[in-house]
Order: C-alpha cells, then structure tokens, then sequence
C-alpha cells in the first residue's frame, strides 16, 4: 500500500462515499493499476445509459475522485505523508477528463432533443455531456440553464454530475488543490488578515476570534475537530465562554453537534452519512436544505475553494450586519428593516426563513422556493411555490385583500399591487404595514380601456402615492388624455419614479411628441427613472397623415431622464431610418444616455389587443435595424458585436380570401405601398386589398397595385377574382374603365 495510505484514511473515504464501490478510488490512491488508469469509449444510446465497451473510467470514478480531492486538500495535515496523493489524483483525473469519448451523466431536464451536439446530447429527459468537448462558456451556461440541480441526498446514482464538473473545473476549487501541503484550518495561518479584523471588530483576544471563525466557517467543528486542530481543553472552555457572553455563540444542545455551543439560528440534522450542522452555513458551500434534505454541488458538504477565502466570506457575511450574522433578533421588525436595507440580497430574506420556519410559519418555505425560483427555475420548485401559494395565500393576505385586486410575489414578499384607486387609497396605510417590501401600483381599470379621471386623482392627492417606486398601467390600460396623466404627474406626493409603464393608447391616434414634451417637462423624479415603456403614442409619425417625424420623441426622453437604462417603445411607428439615427446620435455624444443599455424598438408587448386595426401603430424596425442600436449601446461599453446577423424573410402564412376580401379601393393620402412591388399607390388611384397574417401581429389589410395582382400569393388560384373585387367593392370601381 502507498505510504500515508492508511486503515483510518480509507475509514474516512468510506464514510464520504456511501454506497459507492470504492475499490477503484482505493487501488489508485494505493499505487495500483485501477480505472482511473483507462479511458473508455462511451457511445450515445437512444434507450440506454451510455456505456463503454470495457470497464473505464466513468460516472462512479469520476465523483468519487472530485469528492476525495476535496476531502484530502482540506483534511489532511501538511506534514502527512498521504499529502502526495492528492497530486497523484489529480494528474490521473485530468488524465481521463481529456479522453473525447468520455460521457458523463449531467443531470435531469425538461430540454428536448435526441441529437447528438458534440459537447452534450439529451436522451428521454436526461442531459449527457463529455468534458472535454465543453469548450467555451457558452457551452457551460447552457448545460447550466439546461440541467435540474436536484441533487439528491442519495448521491449515487441518480444526483447531476454536471454540477460536480463544474466545481472541480472552477478556478475556486482548482486554487485548492493548488494548496495542498497546506493545512489551512487555523485561520491565524490561512486568513491572518481576517483573524486581525475580527479581532478589531469585535473587541476580542487572538483565540475567540480564531474560535469564532471556525465555527462559522468549518463543517467539521466537534469539539473532537477542534481539539485535533490544536485547541487545549482549557483554552478551548474559556474562549467559549467569551463567545457567548459576546452573544455570538450560544450554549445548547443540538443533534449530533458533538459541542455544547452553536450558532444562534437554524439547525439541520441531516440523515448520515451527511454532518448535523448550523444551516447558516451551508451558503458557503453551495449548498441549501431542501425538504430537510442536503442539496450540495458534490452530494456532500465539502469545501470548494481554499479554506482561507471561505473564512473570509463567513466573515463577510457575518460581519455585513447584525441581523444578518447568526446570532440571536428580537423581532420580527428587526428583520424585516434588514430586509429592506438590503433588498437585492438574498442572505437577510434566507435568515428570516430560517427563522420563520422554526416559529412554524410556511412564510419561510416561500421564501426559500423563491429565493431559489430567482436564481434558476425548475418544474419541482415551480410546483413547490404553487402549493404553497394555493394553501397559504389567502390567509396571508387577509388583512389587505378587500384593498387590492392582485399581487405579484417576488422573493417571499409582495412588491407590486393591482387596486381600483378610490378603494386603496382607504386602506393604503394598512396595505403597507402589511407588505413592507411593496414598491410598484398597477391601476385596474376593469376591462381593457382608460384609467379614468377619478382613478387618477384620487392616487395623486392621497400620501401614500408618495411611497411607490413603480407605475404601471399594464400594456393594455392607458390615459384617455396626456391631462388624466399631467394631473397625475402633476401631485406633491410625486414619488421618485424608477419605473414607469403606459399601456397601448385605445380610441384616438397616441399622445405623440405632446406626450414626450410633457413628461420631459416633469422634474421631481428626472433624475431616478430607469425604466420607461409608452405603448402604441405614435411617437415616431404624425396623428391621422402618418407622416414620420424621426427621433425627437426619443432624444426628448433621453435627455430628460439620464438615468434611463432600459426605454421601451413598441408600436410607435419607428422605422430602420429612426434606429439608424438614433444610432449616429449615442454614437456621437457619449454625453447623451450615459448609463442607457437597451433600447426596444420591437413590437413585443404582452396584450392580447393587437388587431389589424392598430397596425397603423406597428415599428417598422427589422433585426438590422435593432442591431445597429444595440451595437452603438456595445461599443460604449467597448463590446464589439459585429455586423449584423443575416435577415431571414418572415414566413407568411397564405390566407384564403373570404368575406369581404379582396376589394377594391381609392387610395387616399399616397402613402401606402404595393407589397408585390413595393412602390407607392398613388392618392386618389385604385389599389387591391387584401388579408395577410403577419407574424407576431395577427391579421391585416395589405395594399396591392391592380396590375400586380397576379403576383400576389393571396389571390392565386381565385377563378372569379373580377367577380369577387367586384362584388366586395363600391359600385363602379371595379372593373375600372378603360
């Protein structure tokens, strides 16, 4: 057997692996010739697992390696013989991860496909990948956005592998592999600078602090582990007790700690093989507790970079604020000012969980299951938050319901309301004493149409208007008049606005350039808004001719807002000429939109409004034309994005003609074009109408010269046509006079 491989060593493998055959990771550890000396020749298979021919390197060899690199670098002492093997392994499992034909098990997913793709493939609902195909980091976030991370406490077989990838190919855990011969338990030897801050901070000797870190910081952390990295009984009994006299620690016994002292908080006894362990800690190790189960990258918790960064982000975390670190909070108001102090920070919302769940509030599964929604999304998690919803939402808005007539959660609170005005301005003070972190209203103006004038009075003479941060009509409400909205802008309870939105303007031709003058007129909140989407306004042409009138509108609200990130114009009539000069002007001025990233000049909106009736609203900005703005955003911030992707010609849909279709027409202003020839049809001459569907728009009239009909892919095959123009058209216009 190798030197340093020793009886207690295998005892301590053993105990990580759990039902895994481990003799292949023993007889490489030992010197001897093992699977981790083969590399196999794994084939895609459209029923099975894929396999190699002979026993090789795989899945099992492959996990077991990463888990006892982990182990090892972090374990063992610097002066221990058995130090040499993690080098050893290392070098034969990057050996075997460049094999090509290596195909491991990445994990479960709801992407489709059976094809092969080289650095990954999907077979019935499960994602494969080989190593040393994934080449590029797009590659990686796919595989990342593809695979489910429902990692089992059952390891072997079924947890994701890709994940396990991930982090031994992470420069984190390749810097602590890079440490081995080092052992960096001690804090005052791996992070002294850290040890020399907790000290500062808190007010405390060299030992509780070294203490704190430790338990903060270490799975391992029994009293037995702490003896064996180098405490005495006595020093180790009066470090404690300062750390709980400080309120940091606090005395009590938890399963299977294997210390009388813990941190304040959570406590997750996991069934063995995995450790009972503080749950503030398991962030550190990118991991969480999911139904009572350890959810971790490598299926157990061990370290993933060196354990001098992980006891400085336990201190980070620790030390970013009081309520936040794991000690002990009076109230439930203490967390929640947190909360909002902080409110783009998951780690004060999962300590609030942690808490709530131990008082036997469902409150903090939500906000667990969303925290976790946030970051990626999965079916189980989806479903997970719907049951909770389902069961618990009514009686956690029982308070606020008869005030508001919607809610949109985000992270286990309510951030946006929908409400009738009159009716929410009575309960406004109850509303926001019950959603501490709500920042967005949405008026609900019953069936699709106009905020009405009352609406809008009402919310700008009541305080409360004052405490929104968001204002959305939805894309499919709107202000009859730009004076509904002047008279709402126009309130002393104005907030600082960072996000605005105005739905699709119903009966008239859109507020236009009257709209972009005014609000760029509005000065208390210029400075604040980043967001801003008007709908259907005509800001790009003119009212009832349809002239176009350029990019004033736009550099208006550009210049008034500076602090815009994001400005949304869908259906405004905006053509390839607009984008291309508001393109020359971000270009030209690096002074104008200085922190501007995205301008949407589409014509996405999630209504259901959009009929041919409104078409006359419709951006025509095809991808080249989005492409040379988004370009001019890149190269501010010195990303070249290239030329521009090659159009690809919609696929339109052949209507049949029925009903009124196809008719004949005078034409009346001179500005519509033959979709067969792309000419102009004059005023006042004859031109063909007929119904096309176009896609993301719906159906529509399209104009036509009479000499192009023949070419138009409408009317083919029609036997009648004269007939039919005819018959759909004012008596005498067709067929025309000779």
């Amino acid at each position: 057997m190798s030197a340093g491989f020793s009886t207690e060593l295998q005892g301590d493998l053993r105990s990580i692996f759990g039902k895994w055959n481990a003799r292949p990771l023993f007889d490489c550890l030992a010197g001897k010739e093992s699977l981790f000396d083969v590399d196999g020749d794994f084939s895609p298979s459209r029923n099975t697992w894929p396999r190699s021919a002979t026993k090789a390197f795989d899945d099992g060899c492959f996990r077991a390696g990463v888990q006892a690199l982990a182990f090892l670098s972090a374990h063992l002492p610097e002066d221990a013989t058995s130090r040499a093997l993690i080098t050893r392994l290392q070098r034969k499992m990057d050996e075997r991860l460049r094999n090509p034909a290596l195909i491991l098990f990445g994990g479960f997913s709801n992407q489709k496909g059976g094809d092969d793709a080289g650095a990954w493939f999907v077979r019935l609902g499960q994602v494969f990948f080989r190593p040393a195909r994934v080449t590029n980091d797009k590659q990686r976030a796919f595989l990342r956005e593809a695979v489910e991370y429902s990692y089992s406490s059952d390891i072997y077989p079924w947890s994701s592998l890709f994940p396990v990838w991930d982090t031994y190919s992470s420069s984190g855990f390749q810097a602590l592999l890079a440490r081995s011969g080092k052992w960096d338990v001690d804090p005052r030897r791996s992070a002294p600078a850290v040890v020399k801050e907790v000290q500062n901070t808190l007010r405390l000797d060299e030992a509780p602090a070294v203490l704190l870190l430790q338990v903060l910081a270490l799975v391992d952390s029994s009293e037995a582990d702490l003896r064996r990295y180098g405490w005495q009984p006595a020093e180790l009994k009066q470090a404690v007790a300062v750390l709980v006299k400080s309120g940091h620690l606090v005395e009590k016994k938890q399963p299977r700690a294997g210390r009388k002292f813990v941190l304040p908080g959570a406590w997750d006894a996991f069934s063995s093989p995995h450790p009972a362990i503080e749950r503030w800690k398991l962030a550190l190790y990118g991991a969480e507790s999911r139904k009572k189960k350890l959810a971790a990258p490598l299926g157990r918790l061990l370290h993933l970079k060196p354990l001098g960064d992980t006891f400085a982000e336990a201190w980070k975390r620790f030390a970013a604020d009081a309520p936040n670190a794991p000690r002990a909070v009076a109230t439930k108001h203490d967390w929640i000012a947190d909360i909002r102090a902080r409110p783009d920070d998951d780690a004060p919302r999962l300590v609030y969980a942690d808490w709530l769940i131990e008082q036997g509030d469902a409150r903090g599964e939500l906000i667990r299951v969303q925290c976790q929604l946030a970051r990626a999304k999965t079916e189980a998690l989806v479903a997970e938050e719907a049951a909770l919803l389902k069961k618990h939402e009514k009686r956690w808005l029982a308070d606020v319901d008869h005030f508001i007539t919607g809610q949109k959660w985000e992270r286990g609170f309510v951030t946006h309301v929908s409400a009738h005005a009159q009716t929410f301005v009575k309960g406004a003070d109850t509303v926001f004493a019950q959603l501490p972190m709500l920042r967005g209203f949405i008026f609900d103006a019953g069936a699709d149409g106009p905020v009405t004038p009352a609406s809008a009075r009402e919310l700008s003479l009541s305080p409360a208007f004052a405490r929104f941060t968001e204002l959305d009509t939805t894309a499919d409400h709107y202000f009859r008049s730009i004076e509904h909205l002047r008279q709402l802008l126009d309130s002393k309870h104005l907030p600082k606005l960072k996000r605005l939105r105005i739905g699709f303007h119903r009966p008239g031709e859109g507020e236009g350039l009257e709209l972009a003058r005014m609000l760029a007129g509005v000065k208390s909140w210029s400075d604040s808004l980043e967001f801003l989407e008007l709908a259907g306004q005509n800001l790009g042409r003119t009212a009832m001719t349809n002239k176009p009138v350029g990019i004033e509108g736009l550099e208006l609200l550009l210049h008034a807002f500076p602090a815009l990130k994001v400005l949304r114009v869908p259906y405004n009539g905006f053509s390839d000429a607009d984008a291309r000069a508001l393109a020359k002007k971000l270009e030209s001025d690096s002074k104008f939109a200085p922190k501007l990233e995205q301008v949407d000049l589409t014509n996405e909106l999630d209504t259901t409004f959009i009929t041919k009736a409104v078409t006359f609203y419709r951006n025509r900005v095809t991808p080249a034309g989005t492409h040379v703005v988004a370009a001019a955003l890149a190269k501010r911030r010195g990303v070249d994005l290239g030329p521009a992707p090659k159009a690809e010609l919609p696929k339109l849909e052949k209507l049949e003609q029925a009903g009124d279709f196809p008719f004949v027409a005078r034409a009346k202003t001179g500005a519509s074009k033959c979709v067969v020839c792309r000419k102009n049809i004059e005023a006042a001459t004859l031109r063909i109408g007929v119904e096309r569907q176009l896609p993301d728009v719906g159906r529509i009239t399209a104009w036509l010269h009479p000499d192009c009909r023949t070419k138009c892919p409408e009317l083919e095959g029609i036997a009648d046509l004269d007939a039919r123009l005819k018959k759909n058209s004012d008596r005498g216009l067709w067929p025309p006079p000779n």
